[in-house]
């Protein structure tokens, strides 16, 4: 749902935007009835179960695309029990959807459901849909063409009416013309800072000043809580230094896995790519009509993609290498597949851009004789062998250290595996190797390892590895005394002297500022300490401190001919003192009008559906589990 809106909307409106979708989902739950036992399901909708084991294989499945998201390590606040949050309200929205779509005699035909899968590239060998590859890729998700119909056929139904729900959706030009005015509006803007360290010099921190902070901000002075921890880890690479082949299974798995090594039809090409959202209509087309005079008068297409090109290939002159036909749009694909080395594809519009491609040179698919590509074939062949261990392997570790939960060594003993320890970690890190993972971290110092003592649930670092942890020592944060951190208290208070007084200066000089003087003569350092901004949008700009535009755009506009003054104390503690001289609003022109009425009546589409999703869920009558998440 947020990707759509990312997709249509930019800059300010998009953040507005998934502000104003996200309050509903904040407070789900608060209606809920929460039923502390008895069934071993994660959550009942109407009629609908929601199976412990598939809350716990989406959770895996959201885990691990937040760390691709976020390059491996997750954010502070998004720790395990946020995540499972965020699962479990995902599988009983769509629960209740897939309830209320069933009931309204929703339906898929086999070629609606065929159509959709067709249009998923990772099941296409040279642009076109292959069952092997398709079963292929279910294979290597553990799953069977059955079943993943069957959760389409649902996603398609349920897609079906919530679409119908949202297109009914509608915003006026009125609407639309007034955010742009909003949005676009500018302010002649100057601002001054008066530096709290100005008044440095004359704060007094006394003794007793100090130990009544120390004692009311006793938590603030407290050592780190550290724990060592115990460890097993199953990874694919050591499985595979294991796994022996012989060429009579080399050749049977390169016979039944021929399409992974099918070499598909390539093309090398080269793009100019014009973006029809970047600029106006007008602007777009002197682009375009540059680009077809050029080719007609010969140019070459490499220095028009320079020119013209908003690709981010453009500087190497529009030059894409190698590519197939999964890796451009359908019908930019099928236009240049069926040219000729040298010719050049017409103006082809897809998504909002405009595509010219000039093909290169088409290499011919290729199939690969055994012999050709045998190092290639074992070393898939023993990923996949080592894969097939590590996730039968995996399920083992999960099972007997959820059946030994005060040991790890039954489950050692069985897999071959060895007990491995940390050094001392704490909850911001720190640590080496295994110790230095996020998700290691979390697991650390949750309720399940460091009070109750017992072994954690399966940690997925990536792809092919788990670890199972559990705590070897711990120690709980104790009191530093005050003689060790009185000096650091001393510099806090005098910080927060000094940034008060700099702040009551600032508000005199406001008060000045509103009734006639200018800033230049009320600035403490005089008419060179004031910084003349000009007209200043909401994005604000370079060197300018975005809490002072953010302060200046929330003041009321002054009425024409008038000056605004307004104050903000800045992160460092400063205060910063602004004058507004001057408000204009741009009218906006109809297609920026007609782009933002779409947004907007998306917006109030998906408001629209979650008022229905609210409805329905009530009648629903949903219950959640929330013991049986603890694992």
């Amino acid at each position: 749902m947020l990707q759509t809106i990312r997709d249509r909307a930019s800059g300010w409106i998009a953040y507005a935007i998934v502000l104003l979708i996200s309050v509903p989902f904040a407070l789900w739950g608060v209606n809920h009835y929460l039923d502390g036992g008895g069934k071993q399901v994660a959550a009942e909708v109407g009629g609908t179960s929601i199976s412990i084991q598939a809350f716990a294989r989406a959770y895996r499945e959201q885990q691990m695309r937040l760390e691709q998201a976020f390059g491996g390590k997750l954010p502070s606040g998004l720790n395990s029990q946020t995540i499972k949050q965020m699962v479990l309200r995902r599988l009983v929205r769509d629960a209740v959807f897939h309830e209320a779509a069933t009931g309204a005699g929703y339906q898929v035909t086999d070629k609606e459901l065929l159509d959709q899968l067709a249009q998923y590239p990772v099941f296409k060998v040279d642009g076109k849909f292959s069952k092997t590859r398709y079963e292929q890729v279910l294979h290597a998700q553990a799953m069977v063409p059955l079943q993943f119909e069957g959760r389409l056929r649902r996603a398609i139904a349920t897609a079906q009416l919530q679409g119908g729900i949202q297109q009914t959706a509608f915003s006026t030009p009125h609407q639309a013309e007034q955010l742009l005015r909003l949005r676009d509006e500018q302010r002649e803007l100057s601002f001054s800072i008066i530096p709290a360290s100005r008044y440095a010099d004359s704060v007094k921190v006394n003794a007793k000043a100090v130990k009544a902070y120390y004692h009311r901000h006793k938590s603030d002075y407290m050592t780190a809580e550290k724990v060592k921890l115990a460890y097993l880890r199953l990874d694919v690479a050591g499985l595979e230094k294991d796994v022996k082949v012989s060429d009579n299974e080399l050749r049977n798995y390169f016979q039944t896995h021929q399409a992974q090594f099918e070499q598909p039809e390539r093309a090398t090409a080269r793009s100019i790519v014009v973006d029809l959202v970047s600029e106006s209509q007008g602007e777009a087309a002197v682009r375009l009509r540059g680009i077809a005079e050029g080719l007609k008068k010969g140019d070459s297409f490499a220095s028009l993609a320079r020119r013209y090109s908003q690709a981010a290939n453009a500087k190497q002159g529009g030059a894409l290498g190698e590519i197939t036909r999964g890796d451009l749009p359908n019908q930019v694909a099928s236009a240049l597949f069926a040219l000729k080395p040298g010719q050049v594809t017409p103006p082809i519009k897809v998504n909002q851009k405009v595509y010219r491609l000039k093909l290169e040179a088409l290499h011919k698919a290729a199939e690969p004789s055994f012999e050709a590509i045998k190092a290639q074939v074992k070393t898939a062949y023993v990923q996949f062998i080592a894969q097939r261990q590590f996730n039968d392997e995996a399920q083992r570790l999960a099972d007997l250290t959820y059946k030994n939960p005060g040991s790890l060594e039954p489950a050692a003993k069985a897999l071959g595996l060895k007990v491995e320890n940390t050094g001392w970690l704490t909850r911001e890190g720190g640590g080496q190797g295994v110790g230095a993972n996020a998700k290691v971290l979390q697991a650390a110092f949750s309720t399940e390892v460091l009070n109750n003592g017992s072994n954690s649930q399966p940690l997925q670092l990536g792809q092919h590895e788990v670890v199972v942890v559990r705590a070897l020592e711990h120690k709980t944060p104790e009191q530093k005394p005050l003689d060790e951190v009185r000096a650091a208290i001393r510099r806090v208070l005098a910080k927060q002297a000094a940034d008060k007084q700099a702040e009551k200066v600032g508000k005199a000089l406001i008060a000045d500022l509103n009734s006639g003087k200018s800033l230049a003569g009320v600035a403490p350092g005089g008419k060179s300490s004031v910084h003349v901004l000009g007209w200043v949008g909401r994005q604000g700009a370079k060197d300018i401190p975005a809490s002072v535009v953010t302060a200046a755009f929330q003041l009321p506009a002054p009425a024409s001919g008038k000056s605004g003054a307004g104050g903000v104390r800045l992160n460092n503690g400063n205060y910063a003192i602004f004058e507004i001289t001057g408000v204009k609003r741009p009218e906006p022109d109809a297609k920026q009008v007609g782009m933002v009425q779409g947004q907007l009546a998306h917006l109030f589409g998906q408001v629209e559906l979650q008022v229905v999703y609210q409805a329905l869920e009530r009648a629903d009558k949903v219950k959640v589990y929330p013991n049986n998440l603890n694992f």
